[in-house]
C-alpha cells in the first residue's frame, strides 16, 4: 500500500503520528476530534497516553476513521494506560510487548506499520511520575 497524503502534508512519503497525553479519554473523543480538525491535520496514527481504560472499554473506543490497534490497560490500579488508533486504511500487525509492562512503571504498546516502501515500528511508551525510574531504565536492556 501506498502512503497517502495526509491533510496538511506536502509529501506522499510522509507519515503524521499525533501523540496526547489525554489523562482519561472519557468523555474527551469529541475534544480530540475537534482538535484534530481545527489543525487541519489527518494523522496516520493516534498515540494515547493515560487513557484510563480498562480492557472491557477500550475496545469500545471509537474515532472516525481510526481503529484499535494496540493497547496496554491497567488490571490492578486506576488510571494509566497506553494505546494507537490507526488509519483503518493503513495495514499493520500488533507486537506484543504485555509481557515486560508493568502498572505505573513501564506501560507501552506496539505496532509494525507494514507500507510499500517501507516498514515502521512505533512504541508507546509511559511511565507514571510516581512510578519506580529504576525498574523502567533497568528493563530498556
Amino acid at each position: 500500500m501506498e502512503l497517502k497524503n495526509c491533510k496538511g502534508s506536502k509529501s506522499t512519503n510522509t507519515i503524521l503520528i499525533y501523540h496526547q497525553n489525554i489523562c482519561s479519554v472519557i468523555n474527551k473523543i469529541d475534544e480530540l476530534y475537534m482538535h484534530m480538525q481545527i489543525d487541519g491535520i489527518a494523522p496516520h496514527l493516534i498515540c494515547l497516553m493515560e487513557h484510563h481504560l480498562k480492557q472491557t472499554e477500550i475496545n469500545n473506543l471509537s474515532l472516525k476513521g481510526y481503529k484499535l490497534a494496540s493497547e496496554f490497560c491497567r488490571k490492578k490500579i486506576r488510571g494509566g494506560g497506553a494505546c494507537i488508533l490507526i488509519n483503518k486504511a493503513l495495514f499493520y500487525s500488533t507486537i506484543d510487548l504485555n509481557q515486560y509492562c508493568h502498572e505505573k512503571m513501564l506501560e507501552m504498546c506496539t505496532i509494525k506499520l507494514h507500507l510499500k516502501s517501507f516498514k515502521l515500528i512505533v512504541l508507546c511508551v509511559y511511565r507514571a511520575p510516581t512510578g519506580d525510574i529504576n525498574f523502567f531504565l533497568s528493563n530498556w536492556k
